[in-house]
């Protein structure tokens, strides 16, 4: 009697393991909702943890919205570690990384008002992607923020690379 009583204890464990815990595409969701509400620890925590059940497989289909994910909670938590992260991945993965995720990431940082590592970012983007109208605007949208907000150092970083 104790071994179907067991066997059923241990199946309910199994599914119960199996569920939006350990799923990359769930964490993901999570993490992505817990940004819209600004939680960015939380958020960060979610995509750490689907980069946990990927390991280190990083042809799978989630892994790349879970490391780009994890980078804009990151933004809010640890610029610097944020900005480091992107341009390692960017780096790591150049096919992968478009024109357009270096343009939703430095406005992220733009946005933050992060303005030294949006620009490091819009600069390494600039040098795959010259071309890119999407990184044009941002090279705008930078600028046209950090007079906004008066922030010579970020004006002159700009103008020091030739974007101004």
């Amino acid at each position: 009697m104790r071994t179907p009583l067991l066997l059923g204890l241990t199946f309910t464990l199994t599914l119960a393991s199996c569920g939006s815990g350990s799923d990359p595409r769930a964490l993901s969701e999570s993490g992505y909702e817990a940004l819209g509400s600004s939680d960015y620890e939380g958020a960060l925590a979610d995509f750490e943890s689907a980069l946990v059940a990927i390991g280190d497989d990083t042809s799978h289909a989630e892994y790349v919205g879970a490391k780009l994910g994890a980078v804009e909670a990151r933004i809010h938590l640890d610029a610097a570690a944020a900005k480091d992260e992107f341009l390692e991945l960017a780096k790591g993965m150049p096919s992968q990384i478009t024109d357009k995720d270096f343009s939703l990431i430095g406005g992220k940082f733009a946005n933050a008002k992060e303005y030294s590592a949006a620009i490091a970012v819009l600069d390494a983007g600039m040098k795959t992607f010259s071309e890119s109208p999407a990184l044009v605007a941002l090279k705008d949208n930078i600028a046209a923020a950090a007079e906004r907000d008066g922030d010579e150092a970020a004006l002159s970083e700009m103008a020091g690379l030739g974007y101004l």
